[in-house]
């Protein structure tokens, strides 16, 4: 079956949500930047909407073909 969400953007959601594996010492990890926001639910808001959006913008690329080289 295939996956609905690249495997990046489901890594992205496993952070917001805090099922990450990071330590609250790793400042990238987005669950550690929305609990340190002034208003938690509006920073997992923004950062949940960003993740589709870019979902969105790949899903609406066009495919295209990688030529053969001689």
């Amino acid at each position: 079956m295939k996956e609905i969400l690249s495997k990046k953007s489901q890594n992205k959601l496993k952070c917001i949500c805090g099922l990450c594996k990071h330590t609250y010492e790793n400042t990238s990890c987005i669950y550690n930047k929305i609990i340190d926001a002034q208003s938690p639910e509006t920073k997992m808001y923004q950062e949940i909407t960003k993740v589709f959006k870019e979902e969105l913008k790949n899903a609406n690329r066009p495919k295209t073909r990688k030529s053969k080289q001689k």
